[in-house]
């Protein structure tokens, strides 16, 4: 975030596809979380696409999406999460590799 991505809370329901585009050349999109569970375990299905005005339908869909159903996540959001929150990502991160 820092150095410019944008994270979103979707709060609409259950939203189990995972997009991310970078710099409108070259778009993530399916549904495999970024962990070893799901690459090498689980029957999921991603991939990298290149096509450019696939790229700008996606975007354009996405920008939709998120102005109607999500909120902008900031670093202070991340910063001022309750200590329980805090403590939750924390041992969430250290299991995950068991889940």
């Amino acid at each position: 975030m820092e150095k410019g991505a944008k994270l979103y809370y979707f709060y609409q329901g259950f939203y189990h596809s995972k997009v991310f585009i970078v710099d409108d050349k070259l778009c993530y999109i399916g549904t495999a979380n970024f962990d070893q569970r799901s690459f090498f375990w689980n029957d999921e299905l991603s991939g990298f696409v290149d096509d450019q005005a696939l790229i700008a339908k996606i975007s354009e869909s996405l920008k939709e999406e998120m102005a109607l159903y999500s909120e902008a996540i900031t670093i202070k959001n991340i910063n001022d999460r309750s200590g329980l929150e805090k403590m939750k990502t924390f041992f969430s991160n250290w299991l995950s590799p068991l889940l």
